[in-house]
């Protein structure tokens, strides 16, 4: 699916392109399959922060992955115990969690802007109290709340990426409308 909008520049498997846009392979009808009236849509071209995104993601991440590898070769240790387990796991999955986004940008699932915006979010929530445990609009938090609000602008306001994501949903509901039901 990744070429169905345009994001690596060739056609998938299901259409072939038509003077800059896509044509789906199926025939209008089956009574005269020589009729050209397939549906033709515009190909959005995958914009250049979203391309960029699944790298800053990973560069991003990468702290998370190296302390967890830290933590596993024992050089980290709480209260003399090595090598230290829990933190191993939660950073872990934490960079699980940041390599399951960049997949799903680098694959272009239509879902991929609200599970980022939902990290975003979950790191907004994490620093706002601070250390201190009250409310802290300076510093380090601020920044947490910052990337929110552009990411949420970005991938929610912004109207080339709203229409590529549009795209993306549109054609997972085509794909998913073709293919059997697995339950019942």
């Amino acid at each position: 699916m990744s070429g169905s909008i345009g994001g690596s520049g060739t056609p998938d498997d299901a259409g072939e392109f038509v003077e800059g846009r896509i044509r789906t392979a199926e025939p209008a009808s089956a009574e005269d399959p020589g009729q050209d009236s397939t549906p033709i849509r515009p190909v959005i071209r995958r914009p250049t922060f979203v391309r960029l995104t699944p790298w800053l993601v990973l560069l991003y991440g990468a702290p998370y992955g190296l302390v967890a590898l830290w933590a596993l070769l024992g050089e980290a240790s709480v209260d003399g115990k090595s090598p230290n387990f829990p933190l191993a796991l939660l950073y872990g999955g934490g960079y699980f969690l940041f390599c399951m986004l960049a997949f799903s940008f680098w694959s272009e699932k239509p879902w991929s802007r609200y599970f980022l915006v939902a990290l975003l979010a979950a790191q907004a929530m994490a620093v706002l109290p601070g250390e201190t445990g009250k409310l802290v609009l300076f510093g380090w938090p601020r920044i947490g709340v910052v990337g929110l609000a552009l990411g949420g602008w970005y991938f929610f306001l912004k109207p080339s990426v709203r229409a590529y994501f549009r795209g993306l949903q549109s054609d997972w509901a085509e794909q998913s409308a073709r293919e059997p039901s697995i339950v019942g």
